[in-house]
């Protein structure tokens, strides 16, 4: 019994389908042309991307200590200069540079920071808000950042203007190698600075030595340390293809829904007339 009943609602749903097939034929068209319209008044974005490769697999960053003569001493923690890169490119700090460089750049953020600026928001709270719109913006839709199986990083901008955005990618790539150069330096030279304490604490002779030896390698990478920790192997190029909105993928949806809409309209037209 059930079975011929879903058998009668689904002939009666094909049924009401066929009769009223104009009106499904109009509202899809009509979602059809709407998509199209607004697709076309939607800006373009290129993206500007860069290929590199670190130039060591490891960065040692950290120094863990193991017990040794009562004090902690002598294994690395070594983290992946990948993982360095991506936590470098979306730190405050890094990214507060370009936020006050280019705040007042309509070619870096849009309108909504305009808006702000205009809303009615009191004075003293329009500041925090921008400088977290703009934050956002750089985090999540200027600056895209893709780690590919080979431990290859792919780097990218988005951006409405194409050769702006090749220039502002040569300028994050240019600060991102000073930013990491500078913090590993800085982590070595913590280093020293503890092995040097350990080394006016311990009188062991033994165990002074394999301090040296830490301390003698700590100063040699120091020494040796450069600013190329990654090498560019795809420099960015100005695209001429945009990266968005994709219209095709738009206008399709848009048909599909004005589809489906229509059949939800008629179904509910069709119960309620039965009432």
């Amino acid at each position: 019994m059930k079975q011929t009943s879903e058998e009668i609602s689904f002939y009666e749903l094909v049924k009401l389908l066929k009769k009223n097939k104009k009106l499904i034929v109009i509202i899809t068209s009509s979602f059809f042309i709407i998509s199209i319209i607004v697709s076309l008044f939607l800006d373009n974005y290129y993206s500007a991307t860069c290929l590199i490769v670190p130039s060591q697999s490891k960065e040692t960053s950290l120094v863990t200590m193991s017990a040794f003569g009562g004090f902690s001493l002598t294994s690395k923690v070594e983290t992946p200069i990948v993982t360095n890169i991506r936590q470098t490119l979306t730190t405050n700090r890094f990214l507060d540079k370009f936020i006050e460089k280019y705040l007042d750049d309509e070619r870096v953020f849009d309108d909504d920071i305009v808006e702000i600026r205009k809303s009615n928001l009191e004075d003293s709270l329009k500041g925090p808000k921008i400088y977290e719109v703009a934050l956002k913006s750089l985090r999540e839709n200027i600056i895209n950042i893709k780690t590919q199986t080979d431990q290859s990083i792919s780097i990218s901008v988005t951006l409405k203007d194409r050769f702006f955005a090749v220039d502002l990618l040569n300028e994050i790539m240019d600060s991102l190698s000073i930013n990491i150069h500078r913090d590993n330096v800085k982590f070595l030279k913590k280093d020293i600075e503890f092995y040097n304490s350990l080394l006016e604490k311990i009188k062991d002779p033994t165990e002074s030595s394999n301090i040296r030896k830490e301390l003698k390698k700590k100063s040699l990478k120091a020494a040796m340390m450069k600013n190329n920790i990654f090498t560019i192997i795809e420099r960015p190029y100005v695209p001429y293809k945009k990266s968005k909105p994709s219209r095709v993928l738009i206008v399709l949806a848009s048909m599909f829904f004005g589809f489906f809409s229509s059949i939800l309209y008629l179904m509910a037209r069709n119960y309620f007339r039965k009432e």
